[in-house]
């Protein structure tokens, strides 16, 4: 299977996690304290496994997604799915890891992607809450 950059697949989980209610698109400022592990809770108010994705081909299964911000700066993303293949119902799973680099300004965290595509999103941290704004949608991480 090709690699896909987590852009492509984010803007896919938001297309396929929309709801009739307007996602909530504020951040609250972001604490200092932004190292850590964090993994996806929900997008736009669903929580994983959902369907991400489908195409004439596959259905696209988000299992989980992992975001880590290092203390140098520097963040990376791994995304589980597991895909389905149409044609015959057999599935396999497919990782997708994407990095970059972050600043804290302005009360947010400002991401760069660096590898696995080319993107800039902004996030805040609260407590042990990550929400990260990404293509108009909110996505919310625990550590």
């Amino acid at each position: 299977m090709s690699r896909r950059p987590l852009v492509w697949l984010l803007l896919a989980a938001s297309i396929g996690c929309s709801s009739s209610h307007e996602a909530n698109l504020t951040l609250p400022p972001t604490s200092p304290d932004v190292i850590g592990t964090f993994a996806l809770t929900s997008s736009d108010g669903v929580a994983p496994p959902f369907t991400a994705f489908t195409t004439a081909t596959e259905q696209w299964r988000l299992q989980s997604d992992a975001l880590v911000i290092a203390p140098d700066g520097t963040w990376s993303e791994t995304t589980n799915f597991l895909v389905f293949q149409l044609s015959d119902g057999s599935s396999a799973t497919h990782f997708s890891v994407v990095s970059g680099n972050y600043v804290i300004a302005n009360g947010q965290i400002n991401f760069t992607m660096t590898n696995g595509g080319s993107s800039t999103f902004v996030g805040s941290v609260s407590g042990n809450v990550l929400i990260v704004i990404f293509n108009g949608k909110r996505f919310a991480y625990s550590r």
